[in-house]
């Protein structure tokens, strides 16, 4: 099982008891640990010298319990999961408590205390997250939120335009190579359709290219509002991005001020309707009309 440490300390579980460190010995190479339940003063005791472990004293006081090592196991990955990812804390969870024994998924907390160990996890560990501003114009990402790590030390910039303060201000996300990708590719694929955005902002929308035989995301954009002039900026601070790319051909739902943006931009560039997205607005408008059975 793999606990680590309990408050800072660590654990070693052996035989169905968990042990945790206590101090050295005087060969500095014996580790002493005592058992856990020190609530009710258990004479157990752990030696390990050379990776062989010898149990000294007795649990004269208490039986083994593999229920609460497999317990104490979950929460440390739980805790470890809270750290290295920034999952949901339900997503982390539920991949930490799966293959859990009915006995123990019947002693492990609540879901709800769960969810504050991994608040609280990154919280004390986490990097410091600004407090949310609360128009446009007091918007400020940090330098680490800028940049993307491509292999351990290696940054490139991932927010690749900045409109500046104002309430039409406009971000744009991506990767050098995404850029590339998209000057390439004569078919783009546009959806601004996601149902949530960030606070502050009316919409992301993403322009994905082919590249290779497959469709992948190049440009991710947060935008204040859906009007055509917003559009059309996002536009022109992409072909600034990329001096000479042109847009071919997009598919795109039916959404007349997109269509307007990139006629402006791309005069010469054919616009083709999502069938998902026809379906939808027939169903929407014969629904209207009262005509659904």
């Amino acid at each position: 099982m793999d606990v680590d440490t309990i408050r800072s300390k660590a654990v070693e579980c052996h035989e169905g008891y968990q042990y945790i460190f206590d101090k050295m010995g005087a060969d500095q190479v014996t580790q002493y640990f005592r058992c856990r339940r020190r609530d009710i003063s258990c004479k157990g005791r752990l030696h390990i010298k050379g990776g062989v472990k010898f149990v000294k004293g007795n649990h004269g006081g208490h039986e083994e319990s593999p229920v609460d090592i497999e317990i104490a196991s979950t929460i440390s990955r739980i805790k470890r999961r809270a750290a290295d990812t920034m999952e949901a804390p339900a997503v982390a969870i539920n991949q930490c408590i799966a293959g859990l024994t009915v006995a123990g998924k019947g002693a492990l907390s609540s879901i709800d205390t769960l969810k504050k160990t991994v608040r609280r996890v990154r919280r004390d560990n986490g990097p410091h997250i600004p407090i949310a501003p609360l128009n446009l114009f007091d918007l400020e990402i940090p330098n680490s939120f800028k940049e993307y790590e491509v292999e351990p030390g290696v940054f490139e910039n991932f927010l690749l335009c900045d409109t500046g303060a104002g309430n039409n201000r406009i971000f744009l996300f991506g990767r050098q190579r995404g850029l590339e990708i998209l000057s390439l590719s004569h078919q783009w694929f546009v959806d601004g359709t996601f149902k949530i955005a960030p606070s502050l902002f009316s919409q992301v929308f993403v322009i994905l290219g082919c590249h290779n035989g497959g469709v992948h995301p190049c440009i991710y954009a947060l935008l204040p509002n859906k009007n055509q002039s917003t559009y059309t900026q996002m536009l022109v601070e992409i072909k600034n991005l990329s001096p000479g790319i042109i847009a071919g051909s997009i598919s795109v739902d039916y959404e007349l001020a997109i269509h307007n943006a990139f006629r402006a931009e791309f005069p010469n560039v054919e616009i083709r309707g999502c069938f998902f997205h026809l379906l939808q607005n027939l169903k929407k408008q014969i629904g209207a009309a009262g005509l659904m059975a």
